[in-house]
């Protein structure tokens, strides 16, 4: 039997005073902060950072890697001290985003930069949002600018490009249970030409059991929230396991399976049309960052 509770989701925005609401949230957390702020004036925010490392709560900060946050640098070594984790981007442009999770469960984003000129000079506003599946998509974005490496980045940002059509190429995994034992892995490189396959590799069957089991672990959930018309649970269960499958292919992905960086999982399907005739096709069941506008849904 699932217990069902009465679930309200906020969405609020600001556009004055944004400095003290943003201390206030982050004076709230608990157990983790994740911050990917353009730019932020470290001194002001220092007293906070450490007062949260103080008790125990993670401090997770990525930053454009520029002059305005490099003067800081005395503070930022001094948190690092303390136990804070961040990370200065320069990939070739601009870091530019402007949002912060707070304990995994409500989100803070907006123009806002965490800056003097922000706060006092300029037009701009502040969103806080506990919604799940938009928490959970700027979760996602935090951990892939936190641990793809700049060169990464720079890839997903100007990918390569084939000789003969000049779109981009795409490098897709495709996972396959084939037998008892193994896991078959595909590896297709995509552009306008077609697709090109690669001999495939085989893993411990594990790999995939491992993919239906997130699934597995939500759907009778699913299936009793659907009886009880929960929309609101249902909403925040189904991002749950949205979020779970993501970052485990994002994990798997980590072994490049010699491509220099992955764009895309999939795995193969096939449905019925007319009476007679069957087609099949690949289902993408993971993207990395930024590539929902060069690889489609479906192959």
């Amino acid at each position: 039997m699932v217990e069902v509770k009465e679930s309200v989701l906020l969405t609020k925005c600001y556009f004055s005073n944004l400095r003290a609401i943003t201390i206030s949230e982050l004076k709230m957390a608990r157990k983790k902060v994740c911050i990917a702020v353009a730019w932020i004036n470290f001194e002001v925010y220092y007293p906070t950072f450490s007062e949260l490392l103080s008790r125990r709560v993670s401090v997770q900060i990525i930053v454009n890697n520029d002059s305005n946050n490099v003067r800081y640098k005395d503070q930022i070594d001094s948190l690092i001290c303390l136990g804070a984790r961040i990370i200065m981007i320069n990939a070739s442009g601009t870091m530019h985003h402007k949002f912060c999770i707070i304990d995994e469960s409500r989100c803070l984003f907006g123009s806002y930069n965490w800056t003097t000129n922000a706060e006092f000079r300029n037009i701009e506003d502040l969103n806080i949002c506990d919604e799940p599946q938009l928490v959970n998509s700027y979760l996602q974005e935090f951990i892939a600018l936190r641990d793809l490496s700049e060169k990464d980045l720079k890839l997903l940002r100007n990918p390569a490009k084939c000789n003969t059509c000049r779109n981009p190429k795409m490098n897709i995994l495709i996972f396959e249970q084939d037998g008892y034992y193994h896991t078959k892995i595909q590896k297709m490189e995509l552009c306008g030409c077609g697709y090109h396959w690669y001999n495939p590799e085989y893993y411990d069957i594990s790999v995939y059991i491992n993919f239906n089991g997130i699934i597995e672990k939500y759907e009778k959930d699913i299936e009793d929230f659907y009886q009880y018309n929960d929309e609101k649970f249902l909403e925040k269960r189904k991002a749950e396991m949205d979020f779970e499958i993501a970052m485990y292919w994002s994990m798997v992905r980590k072994n490049r399976f010699g491509f220099e960086i992955i764009h895309a999982v999939g795995k193969p399907g096939s449905r019925m049309y007319g009476r007679h005739d069957e087609e099949h096709f690949y289902q993408m069941i993971w993207k990395e960052r930024g590539m929902e506008n060069f690889i489609p849904d479906e192959i």
